[in-house]
């Protein structure tokens, strides 16, 4: 087809001949293929689903299908590249021949494909046949060739101002439908397409619509004039999927040196040109907003607790202590491990801990009364002294919200060696409350 527009001007008692009439089809053809490369994409359309199963649904008296799973594509309609119309109105079956005619010899993964083809069709009518002149058929047919290969096929970008020529052999752009396994049968000599690989990204691409606005029907141009334009909004019926930005009302900056808190300083083009959603006015949300947080999608309330310090608290914690070779004699205990594991945190990024004296459980009167006549140094009236202290808290390893950390005491003074092990030190127990606090 040519580069140039070109249509042709009729007038009276013009002769026309074969090259006019070929004008006027190509005119039609380049500014209807420009339409569809221009607005609507390329890519799939509707069908061409590579599928296994019985090609014929036909069953049987007992409901059991007359012939057995095969691989083949589903009739339908794709766009390729050069604004080509593919059209295919039957079942193709993958079988044995296919695999033959596409050169396949070895068992793997192939690409099944689909690409413009057309073939001359329809002779003359008898007594109507020229003499010396070829290829004398009076029909294109248009069709979809359907072939496999396991290299990706190249596909040049083309623009709506460039040349889109008609013949499929000297420029090809095939459309992506899917890939199949072949493998050998059960008899481990005849290669067989066994199965459909699940589709990836990029398997099946569709077309789209290239526009700047879509206009929903209005009022005054709806069959039902008391309608509302609300109640006839656009719909997206699948998926809906922007890969810049999805502004909702009037376009608006956020000022990166008011974010709080920073937004990462790599960023230059903060908020960028992809992924952000920006709504002007009120969101009204029925359902439920997540977060992901590591390898978890958190809820919003969830959120909010994963953001907010954790405090626990252990009442009364029981330290028995006993006399030791030092003076004051004092020792040391892990706290435990339940208090110090976040129930609500999934990784807190540091816990604290605080301790206070709650109560002395004190040796019996006797044992008290030789504890203070023979205390070592100084004298009778030495100041009694009570000491509890926590260690800093250090995250166990291979956990995500488990510490680990101990409690110190130290009970003084200390008497004299001469006497039992059960007196030499002013308290059996002693009792204190622990508060620990996970930072998020």
């Amino acid at each position: 087809m040519a580069s140039t527009i070109e249509r042709v001007n009729y007038y009276e008692q013009q002769y026309l001949r074969s090259f006019d009439f070929t004008a006027e089809q190509d005119y039609h053809l380049a500014m209807r293929r420009r339409l569809n490369l221009a607005l609507h994409l390329c890519g799939l359309v509707d069908g061409l689903e590579v599928t296994l199963g019985p090609t014929d649904p036909a069953v049987d008296a007992d409901g059991n299908t007359l012939l057995p799973d095969q691989v083949y594509v589903t009739p339908g309609l794709a766009i390729d590249g050069y604004g080509r119309e593919i059209v295919r109105f039957a079942t193709f079956a993958i079988d044995g021949d296919v695999l033959a005619d596409n050169k396949i010899s070895l068992p793997g993964a192939y690409g099944v494909y689909v690409a413009y083809q057309r073939e001359l069709g329809t002779p003359p009518d008898a007594g109507y046949r020229v003499c010396n002149a070829k290829d004398q058929y009076t029909r294109w047919f248009e069709t979809g060739r359907i072939f496999l290969s396991s290299d990706a096929q190249p596909a040049p970008a083309v623009a709506t101002t460039d040349e889109l020529p008609d013949d499929p052999d000297a420029a090809p752009w095939p459309v992506r439908l899917g890939a199949i396994q072949v493998a050998f049968d059960s008899s481990g000599t005849r290669l067989v397409a066994s199965a459909v690989n699940a589709p990836k990204p990029g398997d099946r691409k569709y077309v789209g619509i290239r526009a700047q606005r879509i206009v929903a029907p209005v009022t005054a141009l709806a069959a039902e004039k008391d309608k509302d334009d609300k109640a006839m909004p656009i719909t997206a019926e699948a998926d809906f999927r922007a890969t810049k930005n999805a502004i909702v009302g009037t376009d608006f900056k956020v000022d990166k040196a008011k974010v709080v808190p920073p937004p990462p300083a790599a960023d230059p083009n903060f908020p960028g040109d992809a992924g952000n959603l920006r709504i002007e006015k009120n969101l009204f949300l029925k359902g439920d907003v997540y977060k992901s947080v590591g390898d978890q999608w958190l809820g919003l309330s969830e959120l909010f607790r994963q953001m907010i310090p954790e405090v626990r608290i252990a009442n009364g914690i029981e330290i028995e202590t006993s006399a030791s070779s030092t003076d004051p004699p004092n020792n040391k205990i892990d706290l435990p491990a339940d208090l110090l594991t976040s129930k609500v945190l999934k990784n807190p990024a540091s816990a604290s801990v605080f301790v206070a004296l709650c109560a002395v459980e004190l040796q019996a009167k006797k044992s008290l009364q030789q504890w203070w006549a023979k205390l070592t140094a100084p004298a009778n009236g030495a100041a009694i002294d009570f000491g509890v202290t926590v260690s800093s808290l250090a995250k166990k390893a291979g956990t995500d919200n488990v510490f680990e950390g101990s409690l110190s005491w130290s009970v003084g003074p200390k008497s004299i060696t001469a006497l039992p092990a059960d007196a030499k030190i002013l308290t059996t127990k002693l009792k204190v409350n622990v508060i620990v606090i996970f930072s998020p």
